[in-house]
């Protein structure tokens, strides 16, 4: 009973996820959905007394009852707080039976009939008659009897204890519906964590996603980055052999430019040294007429 709601959450999904699809049927292809289905089916025969025949449904509900009152018993005995239903001087067994399938039986079979639908409906005509049979035998409060005059002053006493035994017993009812109060905001928070819990994923795995893309850029900015640097290396040594190649055309044009220019009065000499004795290898006119003779 302790995952009695969450069983009946997931069941209401799995309802939902049936309405859904076009077909209206529910496929169970997933091993997850196979399981789920499994548990709320033994959880509903955990559940089935209530929608046994009433003779067999009665004869349950005495032992459990039974049962109940004797720990009832032994905890009044050890002097502790005495267990819910289990006080045999103030528990109702209709009462209790009537809200037990109201607010525990009722809404799982109902579920479950809607799952599997239409072959659950002759469950649920059964246990719908089995309430109203419980509910039938509630006994009812006497009536108070009318004021009349002359009566003697013990009546109002008894008149004043009759209201009170109806507060009390008004004030028991709605222990129920706030017993099935708590119930639906303990199921609401327990959709809401999971509802949390699905958004949460979601997150971590965007986050996730966004951080293997962050990691590829910054890996391919680097890489981008590196082909730059080799190319600005490149063009670095380029200008350097460029730089160089120039420099040493440069001291080539220095050494041509080095040499020593004859001056004009060299030259004059050099000139008068050429008319006189000629150009190296020629002979002059005395030695070629010396040569005639």
């Amino acid at each position: 009973m302790s995952k009695h709601m969450s069983l009946l959450a997931d069941l209401k999904t799995m309802v939902e996820t049936k309405k859904v699809t076009s077909s209206g049927v529910l496929l169970l292809d997933h091993c997850t959905d196979r399981v789920q289905v499994l548990r709320n089916m033994v959880h509903c025969a955990d559940l089935s007394n209530p929608t046994k025949p009433l003779g067999v449904y009665r004869q349950w509900t005495d032992r459990i009852m039974q049962e109940f009152f004797r720990q009832g018993d032994k905890e009044r005995e050890r002097g502790m707080e005495i267990s819910p239903m289990c006080d045999k001087h103030t528990a109702s067994v209709e009462k209790s039976q009537v809200g037990f399938i109201d607010y525990i039986v009722h809404p799982l079979w109902e579920t479950w009939g809607d799952l599997v639908h239409p072959d659950a409906q002759d469950i649920l005509d059964t246990l719908e008659e089995n309430r109203d049979w419980y509910q039938s035998i509630i006994p009812q409060s006497p009536s108070p009897p009318p004021d009349t005059p002359g009566t003697e002053p013990g009546a109002c006493g008894d008149k004043f204890q009759f209201e009170l035994t109806l507060e009390e017993e008004g004030e028991g009812e709605p222990s129920l519906n706030h017993h099935h109060e708590e119930e639906e905001e303990e199921m609401m928070e327990q959709e809401e964590e999971g509802r949390a819990e699905e958004e949460q994923e979601g997150d971590n795995e965007e986050q996730e996603e966004g951080e293997e893309i962050k990691v590829e850029e910054e890996v391919e900015d680097e890489g981008v980055k590196e082909e730059e640097e080799k190319e600005e290396e490149g063009e670095v040594k380029e200008e350097e052999e460029d730089k160089g190649e120039k420099e040493h055309v440069t001291d080539e044009e220095d050494d041509e430019g080095g040499k020593e220019q004859p001056t004009e009065e060299e030259q004059e000499k050099c000139e008068q040294e050429v008319g006189e004795n000629g150009l190296p290898g020629e002979e002059g006119p005395e030695e070629e007429e010396e040569a005639d003779t």
